[in-house]
């Protein structure tokens, strides 16, 4: 009997994402490092070579848990951008309530891809990893970070926001977002109390104290 392409299509599919689930668990709980791809294949339910019809090495699996997250990262910051090209981010408030919910609409739609990235970024992956992977990690975190820092610059520029270096200003605001997701995600375990984005927006109300200027800095501009 001749199973239809689609059913075919559909079959792959769920495997290559049971693949991806497995693999998140053990690079959750074992680290890049020590994760095995033996140990994947037993959780995800597929021979060990099997995998290696979907990804070619470790590092292709773990780059396929981190990929979506940071283009949806983009296509928010693109967004973004694109609001403040039409004037819909005027003041600062509306700027820096705007970064709010930016970080919040990520992290909403992919918990475990911010997490995946949380913990490449403080397990210093990248030096483990191959040479071709890290050049295509570099090239889509460069991409966001350059949006991130055209943005703040534009904000600088109508004088919506104070001036300062909008490389160092787009790291702050970054490591605020990942530093709570660490934080109150540590805490909901331990308490079952989710307090993320009440912390997130009290950050980014004391972030606007810094950055909006005061009434008279404005008139004397």
């Amino acid at each position: 009997m001749v199973v239809p392409k689609r059913l075919v299509e559909e079959k792959k599919e769920w495997t290559r994402k049971a693949i991806q689930k497995a693999a998140q668990k053990v690079f959750f709980e074992k680290g890049y490092a020590n994760a095995t791809i033996e140990e994947i294949a037993k959780l995800a339910g597929a021979a060990k070579g099997s995998i290696y019809l979907y990804f070619q090495t470790k590092d292709d699996l773990y780059l396929s848990l981190m990929i979506p997250a940071l283009e949806e990262i983009k296509r928010s910051l693109a967004d973004f951008q694109g609001k403040m090209a039409k004037d819909q981010y005027q003041t600062c408030s509306e700027f820096i309530t705007g970064f709010y919910n930016h970080y919040k609409r990520i992290y909403r739609h992919d918990p475990d891809g911010i997490r995946i990235i949380q913990a490449f970024q403080q397990g210093d992956l990248i030096s483990a990893m191959s040479k071709k992977t890290r050049e295509e990690l570099n090239h889509v975190a460069r991409e966001n970070f350059q949006l991130a820092r055209n943005i703040f610059s534009a904000a600088m520029r109508r004088k919506a926001i104070a001036k300062m270096n909008p490389i160092q200003l787009s790291d702050i605001f970054w490591a605020t977002f990942i530093g709570i997701v660490q934080l109150e995600e540590s805490k909901f375990r331990a308490t079952k109390r989710n307090h993320l984005e009440d912390t997130l927006r009290s950050a980014f109300a004391i972030l606007a104290k810094g950055l909006c200027p005061s009434p008279s800095k404005r008139h004397r501009t």
